[in-house]
């Protein structure tokens, strides 16, 4: 309603920080790519963002937006699950879940901390039953087989989105210690790039990603909407805040 009555004066910023379900890649029935692949075929982002109070921008990349390596092609249109903006492809889902023999298959969902969580963990494990799968939301953190998480380092280094728990790669391994060890991350944001795109993208399909928190800035009418500034790590600058001017 604010957005529709006050447009001009309202905006929502992508956040460095992203959303995402980890897998746990020791387990059944996640252990199999094909399973992987189809959950993150299978995910509603646009469905599941909308459950976070609408405080998020669907994505499926792992970095996020204003950190080196952030490809907007890979988080958006060029998502090789499809355009996260859009409703998924069940039908191609529930394929893979068959193909791999895992129809029925229980997965453990962990309750998460907060209401928020909570909310978005229901709506993802309704949408693990519609692709075949057989969820269950515990409170146990430690024996969950996926949960829901958000990365929001306090510096925005590529590294520090590497960690919704991998399977054992070594060549995730070794490309993480050779990029990680890099004091200039911008150099190498390239590389950063192309092993996020390694890491969503099938046959790994290590993690799915949910999308980006935003960051929403509202002023009023006295206000310059052009002055205001969005630090992507602390959120709104409000020394940046400016009167129009004769205000």
């Amino acid at each position: 309603a604010i957005a529709a009555a006050a447009g001009d004066r309202y905006r929502t910023t992508a956040a460095a920080a992203t959303a995402a379900f980890s897998l746990d890649l020791d387990q059944a029935p996640f252990d199999d790519p094909l399973v992987r692949e189809a959950v993150n075929r299978g995910l509603d982002r646009a469905a599941l963002t909308g459950a976070y109070e609408g405080r998020m921008q669907p994505g499926c990349a792992l970095l996020a937006p204003g950190v080196p390596g952030y490809d907007r092609d890979l988080d958006t249109t060029d998502c090789p699950y499809g355009d996260p903006a859009k409703p998924p492809d069940l039908t191609a889902a529930r394929v893979l879940v068959e193909q791999a023999g895992a129809r029925g298959a229980r997965v453990i969902v962990s309750a998460g901390a907060d209401p928020e969580a909570r909310a978005v963990t229901a709506a993802y494990a309704a949408g693990l039953s519609a692709i075949g799968l057989r969820p269950r939301i515990e409170r146990c953190a430690s024996c969950a087989q996926t949960a829901f998480g958000v990365r929001s380092p306090d510096f925005p280094r590529p590294a520090a989105f590497f960690g919704f728990g991998f399977v054992d790669d070594p060549f995730l391994s070794g490309e993480l210690d050779r990029l990680g060890s890099s004091t200039d991350p911008n150099p190498s944001a390239d590389d950063w790039g192309k092993l996020d795109s390694y890491v969503v993208s099938p046959p790994q399909s290590y993690v799915a990603p949910l999308g980006h928190p935003t960051v929403a800035t509202f002023l009023s009418e006295r206000m310059d909407p052009d002055s205001a500034v969005v630090q992507p790590v602390y959120g709104n600058d409000y020394s940046s805040w400016q009167l129009k001017e004769g205000e």
